[in-house]
């Protein structure tokens, strides 16, 4: 059952971007879908699941996290079709950048090449971050500000 639910939103987010939706309506489409799991029309026992591991605040940070995803990775697509075969790390260079990210900035790999594999772990300054994805470019993290930089 919770397969199917991780295959739903996978389907809804291919959906926004097939569609060019706003972070807006697929923050609206989550609710919606948050909305029919809490109606009833799963198990009696998924709802407190669900609950458990899902707060209010996630179907706004899913949405967030999801769309600069899919803009960073539209912007690989396009760096590749230009031809650039390198890519820099960038951050926002605030107080707010993380342990991970601030080493992460100014690194430079090529297009499309990884920065990160599933199942590795990331650790600076006894901060330990498992990767669950392979990384391509940001966001490495919920919250991720960063963005790539093509190298000319």
């Amino acid at each position: 059952m919770y397969t199917t639910t991780s295959v739903a939103i996978a389907e809804l987010v291919r959906q926004a971007v097939s569609e060019g939706w706003t972070v807006a309506q697929l923050r609206e489409r989550l609710y919606q879908i948050y909305d029919r799991w809490s109606l009833g029309l799963l198990p009696d026992n998924a709802f407190e699941w669900l609950e458990q591991r899902t707060p209010a605040f996630r179907a706004k940070l899913m949405s967030e996290t999801e769309s600069i995803l899919i803009s960073s990775m539209a912007a690989l697509a396009l760096y590749e079709a230009l031809g650039i075969v390198e890519v820099q790390w960038w951050t926002m260079e605030d107080e707010r950048v993380c342990p991970w990210c601030g080493m992460l900035h100014g690194t430079i790999v090529g297009t499309y090449e990884p920065w990160f594999s599933p199942g590795e772990t990331f650790t600076v300054d006894s901060h330990s971050l498992g990767i669950m994805r392979t990384i391509f470019s940001p966001p490495l993290h919920v919250y991720c500000r960063c963005f790539l930089v093509p190298i000319y």
